[in-house]
């Protein structure tokens, strides 16, 4: 409606008067001033549910709401993404961006509402959506418990590989996992083999560095330049 329209254009309009052009310079958020940066969250917000109040999600809007919200790394779109993720599953990309800008900021009630639709969620079931949420619960610390991460990463295993696996394997130091691997890595899809490479770290130093050699004879060129910096 034109309405609608022109509401949109003036939440526009005031967000690039506070904070300037989203691909050019822009303000710290912390740079604001109060009363600014209140309008500021304001507007933002109500873009968000703007996008999210038609027929069809306009993913242009939601896209520039959520790069915002990563750019000014602004915890005030929490709670509207958390409770509509469903919702926001066409720009699930910029929706885990966006959470991983603000992972300390987001509450344990949150954290639970995004691994209910982790497990749950009907968008949850798509490889795009698995790939960008185990990215999330990858980058996070304290948000969702080690073995909630950890169930979930398995579960995905069949369609995403073992990538997701081997990398929280170097993020929790799990020697004996990374051990298991040494053998059987040539065996994976390349991006698993990387990070079976990558969490080589999680190894002592004299078997990292025995077994990283045969890497590096073995190994393409981005497997021995991934070997030759985790030798290190």
């Amino acid at each position: 409606s034109k309405e609608h329209d022109h509401r949109v254009e003036e939440l526009f309009k005031s967000i690039l008067e506070i904070v300037g052009d989203l691909y050019t310079v822009s303000i710290p958020e912390e740079d604001v001033e109060q009363m600014d940066k209140e309008a500021l969250h304001q507007a933002l917000k109500d873009l968000l549910v703007l996008s999210l109040d038609e027929e069809e999600i306009n993913l242009g809007i939601a896209r520039h709401v959520l790069l915002r919200g990563v750019q000014l790394r602004t915890s005030v779109l929490i709670d509207i993404v958390v409770d509509r993720l469903e919702s926001l599953s066409p720009v699930f990309r910029e929706v885990m961006l966006y959470l991983i800008s603000v992972s300390r900021s987001i509450r344990r009630d949150q954290s639970a509402r995004i691994v209910d639709f982790a497990r749950n969620g009907s968008s949850s079931k798509l490889k795009f959506v698995q790939l960008w949420l185990q990215e999330f619960l990858l980058a996070q610390r304290k948000v969702v418990d080690d073995a909630v991460v950890l169930e979930l990463i398995e579960s995905w295993g069949g369609r995403l590989g073992l990538r997701g696996r081997a990398l929280f394997a170097k993020r929790q130091g799990e020697r004996e996992w990374v051990l298991g691997k040494l053998e059987t890595w040539m065996n994976h899809d390349p991006e698993t083999r990387r990070a079976i490479i990558y969490a080589s770290s999680a190894l002592a130093k004299t078997e990292r560095k025995f077994w990283l050699k045969s890497v590096i004879e073995r190994g393409d060129l981005l497997e021995q330049a991934i070997a030759k910096s985790s030798a290190k």
